[in-house]
């Protein structure tokens, strides 16, 4: 059974495994990544004793909601400003005749369109930050759990 506050998807260990996998790590200190705030933290060893995978739900979390939420303002922005039309003179001799017409935003002022790129592009690094470190977490998961069932007695393997 999950504990109150605990907001993970993941499924606890056996508690045999789970004091295996701490014990493995205090004997074997030196399998362990160096400390990195984001791949290799005391949240990611903890997780990795009782479920078996290494990662920072934390970690996961803040980024994957920072660049959803600045996905969601790059789109709000852009389909903002594609929408928005301005009141502008006409060109040519219909302009100078006083004539006006209305153009969308980013016809009237084009730097708006780099900026909005600019903007959406930036919306992506922490989703590409988050990539890279389940990458990472995936790696470090698989060569700890290798060194660790490598090294486990056969009363813990069945």
């Amino acid at each position: 059974s999950q504990k109150a506050g605990v907001g993970t998807a993941l499924k606890k260990d056996q508690v045999g495994l789970i004091l295996a996998r701490v014990q493995y790590l205090l004997d074997h200190q030196n399998n362990l990544p160096p400390h990195n705030a984001l791949s290799a933290n005391g949240e990611c060893a903890s997780l990795w004793c009782v479920t078996g995978r290494w990662c920072t739900l934390q970690g996961a979390s803040i980024l994957a909601i920072t660049g959803v939420g600045q996905a969601g303002g790059a789109l709000l922005a852009g389909g903002i400003l594609s929408n928005l039309t301005i009141l502008v003179p006409m060109p040519g001799v219909w302009g100078m005749a006083g004539w006006w017409w209305y153009v969308p935003a980013t016809v009237a002022y084009p730097f708006l369109v780099p900026m909005l790129v600019t903007l959406g592009m930036a919306s992506l690094v922490p989703l590409e930050i988050l990539r890279r470190n389940r990458k990472k977490w995936r790696a470090i998961t698989d060569s700890l759990n290798h060194e660790f069932w490598s090294d486990a007695s056969d009363v813990l393997k069945e």
